[in-house]
């Protein structure tokens, strides 16, 4: 059986590859995995002397974050299929954790909305899009959100209305 990759990040912009995720599946009569990667929390606590929050709650709160994401992932998997799977990894590097996650799982395809993050915003946040398709672990099918269209849209239009 094929196996498509759907990976989420908790933005409304990556939920735009859920539609195109599950037609691309059903075209293949593929199974859908879906990933979502949480970076690993750094502590505070531990770089600087932090007095008003202790470890115990900021492990609450992860813990809770944690069960957020899992629930929100569970619910897109159920609503792509009785066969599909719903996978939370947490690690540094969100492409090395995906790719990880393909190799592993036998991934024939990986579907993902791109943020638009190019230029400068690309390179000091990184662009895990691109990172994928460089690796090369399986075709990627891009999908750019409609709603990064009208931001793009609205930002240009604002830029020429100051210039004026």
């Amino acid at each position: 059986m094929k196996q498509v990759l759907l990976t989420l990040d908790g933005s409304k912009f990556a939920e735009a590859a859920i539609e195109p995720a599950r037609v691309l599946a059903q075209a293949l009569g593929a199974r859908v995995h879906v990933l979502e990667v949480l970076k690993r929390p750094v502590l505070l606590s531990e770089l600087l002397e932090v007095t008003d929050l202790s470890h115990l709650q900021m492990a609450e709160r992860w813990d809770s974050r944690t069960e957020e994401v899992c629930a929100g992932i569970n619910t897109i998997a159920h609503s792509l299929g009785e066969d599909a799977i719903a996978a939370l990894r947490v690690g540094d590097n969100t492409v090395e954790e995906i790719i990880e996650y393909a190799v592993r799982n036998d991934i024939d395809y990986i579907v993902m909305a791109t943020h638009g993050s190019t230029g400068l915003r690309g390179l000091v946040h990184g662009n895990v899009a691109a990172g994928v398709v460089q690796a090369g672990v399986a075709p990627v099918l891009l999908v750019r959100p409609a709603a990064l269209d009208m931001q793009i849209e609205h930002t240009a239009g604002a830029a020429t209305a100051a210039q004026h």
